[in-house]
């Protein structure tokens, strides 16, 4: 199996953008994993999208702390309302079984304007 990583790589950065456009006060944290999971599928990726095929997280994205992944959750059914000045992690990534991951993670505040992102470094494709 080829993986067009180039691809695959940009349909998460989409994600992840559109997610972090979202991350206000007053969204609800199943609907960032709703409009993600929709993304995922519209591309072709939803059985890879959080996981191997039959094995996905439902969970798109998690709250940053003390304990590094906390509340909200973006997740299926989380129904976690977010509030201005949280630490949101964005993490949508594709798992091709046997070859690897395709993914990005970065870590943005809610603000009323959107997520003001916090990771400073590029989203460029790195390989290993």
């Amino acid at each position: 199996m080829t993986v067009p990583v180039r691809e695959d790589l940009d349909t998460a950065l989409s994600i992840q953008d559109a997610a972090v456009k979202a991350l206000r006060p007053g969204t609800n944290g199943a609907d960032l994993f709703v409009l993600a999971n929709n993304m995922a599928a519209d591309a072709g990726l939803g059985d890879r999208f959080m996981g191997a095929p039959g094995e996905q997280a439902k969970f798109v994205g998690h709250g940053v702390g003390l304990e590094l992944d906390e509340m909200p959750v973006l997740a299926k059914g989380g129904n976690m309302t977010l509030q201005c000045n949280q630490n949101i992690a964005v993490e949508p990534k594709f798992v091709f079984t046997g070859i690897g991951v395709v993914g990005i993670e970065n870590t943005s505040v809610v603000s009323p304007a959107g997520g003001e992102r916090l990771t400073t470094l590029p989203d460029d494709l790195t390989c290993l």
